[in-house]
């Protein structure tokens, strides 16, 4: 999910986030984000830790982040 930038800032993304885990997590849990985005902010504050990045045909590369279980 993405929260676009013009609402960003007002805790839409957090409501997000925590309705989503708010059903349980599994026992890795793995994401991807465009390296340029702020988001990846947004997960490091909630335990994200970066676990490898790549690159799109596009050329718009990103990160791949993991949040392990108990976060």
């Amino acid at each position: 999910f993405a929260v676009h930038p013009d609402v960003q800032g007002r805790g839409i993304g957090a409501k997000l986030y925590d309705a989503f885990f708010a059903s349980g997590r599994h026992e890795r849990t793995l994401l991807t984000v465009l390296t340029e985005a702020d988001a990846r902010q947004f997960y490091e504050r909630r335990g994200w830790r970066g676990v490898g990045d790549g690159a799109w045909s596009e050329g718009r590369t990103y990160l791949l982040l993991a949040l392990e279980p108990g976060h």
